[in-house]
């Protein structure tokens, strides 16, 4: 835009800088080449006869502005440095157009920014002034929340779904993903989505990754489904022995423990859910917890032992004196319930229930079998016992001859139960039987008594009695006589 060079002759000359000037000798020629974000200076000289004038102007081709790319930050840092272009010619500035930071260094393309709090996205201007020329660019500072997928999490209450507790990912995108076992993500891009289906005593791994332009952090949370603790069935034992096998579920995950809340016995492998268990008293009963504890997530179930007494319904019990009452003598059924029942006999037990039961109405004479059954849940033992009423010994009605013979037959009663045995307490005689009720006896001499005792025996009940056998002797009165002196 020189002036025009009437009259004379005016020319365009570059002083410095690039570029071409089309029209040399043109007030208002263009100029071409002037490359940007550079500065040439021309000279406008007019010669006219021995005059000569010059002015020089300045083509400054400021550069646009710009910011640099946007810029992603995933390591908990909050300072930026910036990437804008030079301003030159020209001042750039930065300008915080929204969200947190400082600048260090306004007036400098590659200022550092401070204060982008993590999380938080922040906009800022770069704006290039030359002269009457102003462009600005912007660039945005995205400071990517690291992945945090949230501590931990148990479970111990047969429940299937857990509620994810990750942060936030602003900016950016989560995304859960499944890295192992089983469940399905209800939501993947939700920080606190549900997980279903995660197996009661199952682990699963899951991975929330959060994206925000080339910046990406992960973190992954387990969650544990810990098995609710079962210590199996109640356990009897009715064979005499004291160490029983524990029957607990797998403590997986987790960690499971045996301890002995009553009565007598020692865990060998107190964390082994089979463990065994020694030292359980016949007679007793032991209370053993399995606890299960996984994380913060803690539960227990018991189980308890019955070694229950082998069933002994004592020694076999005899009676002699014509009493129709017993009493029984079986071995308490503790831990358990026992009972009597007759198998063979007559009588009646007065408390079935009763290990000191009486029983009435075993007739003398008779034998009774009683039966003592100790049940203790899925164990039954008994023992038996034979209540003998034995009968009093009658060895029977004394015995006379009077016909010369030396023979009887003896009429004792029976030795039911028991045994009887005739023994000679004094007199002549041979038994032919002694153990036989009516034994025959020979060699009763006339005119002599034999005293025979008869014996019964039943355990250790014993009576007798005695008879008398007399042998009479015939009368005799002497031969005829004969007197012939009158006397």
């Amino acid at each position: 835009a020189g002036n025009a060079a009437t009259p004379g002759t005016g020319t365009w000359t570059i002083q410095s800088g690039p570029g071409s000037i089309t029209s040399a000798n043109s007030a208002t020629s263009t100029v071409t080449g002037v490359t940007i974000g550079y500065t040439t200076v021309l000279r406008w000289t007019i010669v006219n006869g021995s005059c000569s004038t010059y002015d020089e102007v300045t083509l400054y081709n400021a550069p646009g502005a710009s910011a640099g790319a946007d810029q992603y930050h995933c390591d908990n840092t909050t300072a930026f440095t910036l990437a804008g272009n030079a301003a030159t010619p020209g001042t750039g500035t930065w300008t915080i157009q929204s969200g947190p930071g400082t600048i260090t260094s306004p007036n400098s393309e590659v200022s550092t920014v401070t204060g982008v709090t993590v999380g938080q996205s922040t906009v800022l201007r770069w704006t290039i002034v030359n002269g009457s020329c102003s462009t600005y660019d912007e660039v945005t500072l995205f400071n990517a929340p690291p992945a945090t997928a949230g501590p931990d999490q148990f479970h111990c209450d047969n429940t299937t779904t857990f509620t994810l507790a990750g942060n936030a990912a602003t900016p950016g995108t989560g995304t859960w993903t499944i890295q192992s076992g089983p469940g399905s993500v209800t939501s993947p891009n939700s920080e606190v989505s549900t997980v279903t289906g995660v197996t009661v005593g199952g682990t699963t791994v899951l991975r929330w990754t959060i994206v925000n332009g080339s910046c990406s952090s992960y973190e992954e949370v387990t969650l544990f489904n810990a098995p609710i603790s079962a210590a199996g069935a109640d356990q009897y034992l009715c064979n005499n022995t004291t160490t029983f096998t524990l029957a607990g579920n797998a403590a997986t995950p987790g960690t499971g423990t045996w301890t002995i809340e009553s009565g007598p016995g020692s865990i060998t492998s107190a964390n082994s859910a089979t463990s065994t268990v020694t030292g359980v008293t016949i007679g007793y009963t032991t209370v053993l917890r399995w606890t299960i504890v996984n994380g913060s997530c803690s539960t227990y179930d018991e189980v308890t032992l019955y070694n229950a007494p082998t069933a002994a319904a004592g020694a076999d019990q005899y009676l002699c004196n014509n009493t129709t009452t017993f009493t029984l003598a079986g071995n308490a059924a503790t831990p358990g319930t026992g009972t009597w029942t007759i198998q063979s006999g007559p009588g009646t037990v007065t408390s079935p229930n009763s290990e000191g039961s009486t029983v009435t109405g075993v007739t003398v004479g008779q034998s009774t079998v009683l039966r003592w059954t100790i049940v203790n849940g899925s164990c039954s033992t008994y023992d038996e016992i034979t209540l003998n009423n034995a009968p009093i010994a009658t060895a029977g009605a004394d015995q006379f001859h009077c016909d010369n013979t030396t023979t009887f037959t003896l009429a004792g009663n029976a030795a039911t139960p028991g045994t009887g045995t005739w023994t000679i307490q004094s007199g002549p005689g041979s038994i032919t039987s002694a153990n036989s009720a009516t034994s025959t006896v020979t060699g009763v001499t006339i005119g002599y008594t034999t005293v025979l005792r008869w014996t019964i025996v039943n355990g250790s009940c014993s009576t007798y009695d005695e008879v008398a056998l007399y042998n009479a002797p015939g009368a005799s009165a002497g031969a005829d006589q004969y007197h012939c002196d009158n006397t």
